[in-house]
């Protein structure tokens, strides 16, 4: 009989299409990371891209992948946790595979709450990997202690600490480099420009707006951008690998997101690489990823306010952000591939 592979890794790929969010991003990195460590022959691949066309398929695939790997580790989104938990359970009866979850975002509570046979579900997995303290902290209280924390990452080469811009360019250049959506807050900058700009009577900052736009938001983002004055553009999207290249001469990374269940999010992943300071919201876990006053200003999420006033001193006192810069590099160090996934490695059998 032929021996079982090391892992099977169940996400979205995307199929032949560029993705760049957070979902897709993470199942590539964390495949590609275990193809590194295990070889390309130990690790399958199963996409769950377009899943709802072929429902036969994918579950011959699970099927499996059950019966050829050791270990079977998922990343779905919030609808394919429903799907996925209950599914692999199943299947697993007779096996006995070791069964991962890799959390992406911090929503895994809200979705368990209220759900008890799911929550079984989730309490029957070998593992799983949240983000954040805090995440590990609220499916504790829902009695699940199989938890573990394993933080997000990327695979990124971090800027030269030696060509870090001491003395940025006029206007200040500062960007959102996330999905293009209302709940990430892409008004809020938008807003928070204008008013500073409005306010001190001449262009203090540029803003260029960074990533796809959500299907939902498309006309309403359109409306928006057709009155931009000149120093707002939206500038479309970056493949993942061209973060760093892209971000290494703002300002300031712009995060007033409004999620509060924002688990590590990639994009700060990125600032942090690129050696640029965040100014953010404070969403459930910002105290776990970001350093106040070291790596990033924050606010009180939904005070735009208290944003304006960060961007408004910031402007008056650039070289406060100017010195994060390096302990922003220094941050980075804790997001590489090596490093988180050990905790996951370590569980496999």
């Amino acid at each position: 009989m032929r021996p079982a592979k090391t892992a099977a890794v169940i996400g979205h790929f995307g199929g032949d299409k560029e993705f760049f969010d957070g979902q897709t991003v993470k199942t590539k990195y964390v495949f590609d990371e275990l193809v590194r460590l295990y070889g390309a022959n130990e690790i399958v691949a199963i996409d769950t891209y377009r899943i709802k066309r072929n429902p036969l398929k994918a579950l011959m695939a699970c099927s499996r992948a059950v019966r050829g790997c050791r270990n079977i580790i998922m990343l779905p989104a919030q609808n394919g946790v429903k799907v996925f938990l209950p599914l692999f359970r199943l299947l697993n009866i007779f096996k006995k595979r070791r069964l991962h979850y890799c959390v992406i975002g911090g929503w895994l509570r809200n979705v368990l709450e209220g759900r008890p046979f799911l929550t079984s579900c989730a309490r029957k997995l070998h593992m799983i990997y949240v983000e954040t303290p805090q995440m590990k902290g609220a499916l504790q209280e829902l009695g699940i202690r199989n938890t573990t924390v394993m933080k997000n990452f990327k695979k990124l080469t971090p800027v030269d600490a030696d060509k870090l811009d001491s003395s940025p360019d006029k206007p200040l250049r500062v960007c959102t480099f996330s999905r293009v959506i209302y709940e990430k807050g892409i008004e809020d900058a938008i807003n928070a420009v204008e008013s500073i700009n409005n306010e001190f009577g001449r262009t203090v900052y540029s803003l260029a707006i960074y990533g796809p736009v959500g299907d939902e938001y498309k006309e309403r983002f359109m409306s928006l951008e057709r009155d931009f004055p000149p120093y707002i553009r939206y500038m479309g999207t970056v493949e993942p690998s061209m973060s760093v290249e892209t971000l290494k001469d703002c300002f300031a990374l712009l995060f007033p997101t409004r999620f509060y269940s924002e688990g590590i999010p990639g994009t700060v992943i990125d600032a942090l690489f690129a050696g640029v300071p965040i100014i953010s919201a404070r969403w459930e876990s910002y105290g776990s990823v970001l350093n106040e006053g070291m790596t990033s200003l924050g606010y009180d999420m939904f005070d735009v306010k208290a944003f304006e006033k960060l961007l408004r001193d910031a402007a008056l006192n650039p070289e406060r952000l100017i010195a994060m810069r390096k302990n922003c590099l220094e941050a980075a160090k804790e997001y590489i591939p090596e490093t988180a996934m050990r905790v996951l490695t370590h569980e496999l059998c």
